[in-house]
């Protein structure tokens, strides 16, 4: 999913041009956009509806989870698991949020796994306004972490279960690729919750 134009009555639609026909057709319009797009960032510069300071964190290269009310809307950036892992070796990638009334913006550099589950909740009807769809975004990025997490501890349980003297050296090197995923996880979910909050 690279990009896509949602309004209130599920219909779907691709194309800068659907993007500004869209706004002010339905009750609540959804623009999502590729960041790596050239067109997208061009297409978000020329915004001016759009805080400049909102414009920039949208196409920004390095985000952290936050949220931040400015002017109109609300800024919200988050992390998710990523559904293309060959093209970033980060395991939670950034979705920023421009959230105002009747629309939400949302860009990411790369796919986040939760967005599809998102666009169905979105097309068939479950979503009625800004606020209910930075919950499902965030509900449903939860959901995806949740059993990555658990994951993370069951297999460092594993890992002492299965450690003996001969072994110890291959544990380890186990347990140090375990203990830097889940500090890479820590890194991004803890400002994240705090920006939920």
């Amino acid at each position: 999913m690279r990009g896509f134009v949602y309004d209130a009555t599920g219909a779907a639609e691709t194309g800068f041009a659907d993007a500004e026909a869209a706004t002010g057709r339905a009750a609540l319009v959804w623009l999502h956009f590729d960041g790596r797009d050239e067109r997208a960032v061009t297409w978000l510069n020329a915004q001016q509806g759009i805080p400049p300071l909102v414009r920039a964190a949208l196409i920004a290269v390095e985000t952290r989870p936050r949220a931040e009310i400015l002017e109109t809307g609300a800024l919200i950036n988050l992390r998710g698991l990523g559904a293309t892992p060959d093209d970033d070796p980060d395991e939670l990638v950034s979705i920023r949020i421009w959230a105002e009334a009747g629309r939400v913006v949302s860009v990411t550099k790369r796919t986040v796994v939760a967005l599809d589950e998102v666009a169905k909740r979105f097309t068939s009807g479950c979503i009625h306004d800004p606020g209910d769809l930075v919950t499902a975004v965030a509900d449903t990025i939860t959901d995806a972490l949740d059993p990555d997490v658990a994951a993370l501890g069951d297999h460092v349980d594993s890992c002492e279960a299965d450690l003996t003297a001969a072994d110890v050296y291959r544990v380890r090197r186990q347990i140090s690729k375990t203990r830097n995923r889940a500090i890479g996880y820590r890194r991004f979910v803890a400002p994240q919750r705090q920006a939920l909050e």
